[in-house]
């Protein structure tokens, strides 16, 4: 009996034992693993779930790259020579003339060659009414030569204050055909 007692003990702790090793050699490493591949997986799952709104969010960039695109080629300067400056001088002289403005003095100056640009001074002396002006100022506004109003002055042309002289200084900028890229 005490044999029989003995070689139930041995089986039994050898099956503690047993179940021991297994749990410590091949179930706790497996849960770990099971775990990481887990949260592996979630990460995972959490990245392709954010692919849609990537894609939205692709959409709005280029979008707004095509905006900012256009926005660039509006601004882009056409480029310098005679016949363009004298083509971009036509135009701001329409413009004055549609604004209902007489114009005294319409004078270009020597074009000053900057490092990528070319700037063409412009000198314009006119006379209106004060409306008339600001509609002359709205005018040069709306074209799309790229020009930057440096000196104004106004004063009273005549004694009633109907008539209100003008005179502007334009610098007005284009490419330098010279430069090249």
């Amino acid at each position: 009996m005490k044999n029989l007692r003995r070689q139930s003990w041995l089986v039994t702790l050898s099956l503690v034992l047993l179940a021991a090793g297994y749990v410590w050699f091949v179930f706790l490493p497996g849960k770990a693993a099971i775990v990481r591949l887990e949260a592996e997986l979630n990460e995972r799952r959490a990245f392709v779930a954010s692919g849609h709104a990537l894609v939205l969010s692709i959409g709005r960039v280029e979008q707004e790259l095509e905006r900012v695109r256009a926005y660039s080629r509006r601004w882009r300067p056409e480029p310098s020579g005679s016949a363009a400056a004298a083509a971009r001088f036509g135009r701001i002289a329409q413009a004055i003339q549609q604004a209902g403005v007489s114009t005294t003095r319409f004078a270009p100056e020597a074009a000053i060659r900057l490092e990528s640009l070319e700037k063409l001074p412009l000198r314009i002396s006119c006379m209106g009414s004060f409306g008339n002006i600001c509609g002359m100022l709205d005018e040069l506004e709306k074209l799309d030569e790229r020009c930057w109003v440096e000196e104004l002055s106004l004063e009273q042309a005549t004694e009633d204050g109907q008539n209100i002289k003008c005179d502007l200084g334009l610098a007005i900028f284009a490419d330098n055909s010279k430069k090249s890229d």
